[in-house]
């Protein structure tokens, strides 16, 4: 399935940059020979698509490619800086190009000679890139690929910027030398408008910008439809590529199991990215519910020698089988489990149990709750 998706995404890309290698060479060619700005500039800008083309298939063979010791999270952000890297070289095309238009339109007389063959030849590039456009567009919804959508709009924007040059051309063959000059600057900002609609996001992206505020409203109502979950917080997320990477940390109820918490875990995992295909990885931090972290309060290894101190000279406390913490609101409550041949009657189990209690609440004053259970021996 991703052999035929890579072969895809990467046949669509080639026919664009086969199509902007014509175009491009061939508007600026006659550009130079008929002196039009416009047409110059128009050619730059099927150059820059055929760069994009380029950097799609770069993204979509290098960025797709699985995580690795060294990359754990993949390497979807190669095409991130990828991105970058080309919106400031469209930048500084587009600042080139309107430099020398404004040294034209200050310098009236230079001889500007586009005819016939030139207007045609923008037309031609305009209903090729249209084509581009609806084709690179319906392959990218075939397979989901956002950086093929945005390349699909890219080729757009040079299907409109050609028909900026034909209003030039067609000016100067009118007697309006000036409109080749403005044409060049329509399409400069096209170039500049295209180079800030890449980079932005991209930047963005690289700085860990989270999702809107909208995106977050979803991913909370699905946590919060899980079954077992109180409550949650510190939700983060973050691009990578064309994948949202997402942390939460939800509260269960506080005395059931690690692995039910585990299980309802593992439910909020599922059902984000069943809900939302573009998250490619969520982390999901399990907090019991009212949960308040004391620094102060011993961990069970400390605890637990602490105990044995206390009920060292106690004999019915040599028997226990298991212990159970909760560490809860700053304090502990403590599960103890012992044998059920030592509750030989009602009265003997309420005697133990209420020894316990006492030594170890005395000993551990965090400890503001305990519970005896009686249980067969199951070893």
């Amino acid at each position: 399935m991703e052999d035929t998706r890579l072969k895809a995404l990467t046949d669509v890309t080639l026919v664009g940059a086969a199509v902007d290698l014509v175009l491009g060479i061939l508007k600026i060619f006659l550009g130079v020979v008929e002196n039009s700005q416009a047409l110059v500039a128009d050619g730059i800008h099927s150059i820059s698509d055929l760069v994009t083309d380029g950097m799609v298939l770069v993204a979509v063979r290098q960025g797709n490619k699985i995580a690795d010791e060294d990359h754990p999270y993949g390497h979807a952000r190669i095409e991130t800086i990828t991105t970058v890297l080309l919106a400031l070289a469209l930048l500084l095309v587009s600042i080139g190009i309107v430099n020398n238009a404004v040294n034209i339109l200050s310098e009236p007389g230079q001889e500007v000679t586009p005819g016939w063959v030139a207007l045609l030849v923008v037309m031609l590039s305009g209903l090729s890139k249209e084509y581009i456009y609806h084709y690179t567009m319906k392959v990218a919804k075939l397979h989901q690929s956002p950086i093929l959508e945005a390349n699909a709009w890219h080729s757009r924007t040079d299907a409109i910027s050609s028909v900026m040059v034909f209003v030039g051309i067609a000016g100067v063959m009118l007697g309006l030398p000036e409109l080749d000059a403005l044409a060049a600057i329509g399409v400069a900002v096209i170039i500049a408008k295209v180079a800030w609609d890449l980079g932005a996001p991209s930047v963005q992206e690289l700085v860990d910008k989270g999702m809107d505020r909208t995106y977050l409203d979803d991913l909370e109502d699905t946590v919060g439809k899980t079954h077992g979950v109180k409550g949650l917080h510190a939700l983060r997320t973050r691009r990578m590529g064309a994948s949202v990477l997402v942390d939460v940390h939800i509260a269960v109820d506080a005395m059931i199991t690690v692995s039910e918490g585990h299980q309802i875990a593992e439910q909020v995992r599922f059902g984000l990215t069943e809900q939302f295909p573009e998250i490619s990885d969520v982390v999901v931090h399990v907090d019991a519910e009212n949960d308040v972290f004391d620094d102060t309060l011993p961990n069970r290894g400390e605890l637990l020698l602490l105990l044995e101190h206390c009920w060292k000279e106690y004999s019915p406390a040599q028997n226990i089988l298991r212990t159970n913490l909760h560490y809860l609101n700053g304090s502990i409550k403590l599960e103890v489990w012992l044998p059920f041949t030592l509750a030989s009657s009602p009265a003997a189990a309420r005697e133990i149990a209420d020894k316990l209690k006492r030594r170890a609440m005395e000993v551990v004053p965090q400890i503001t709750e305990v519970r005896v259970l009686f249980a067969a021996d199951e070893s």
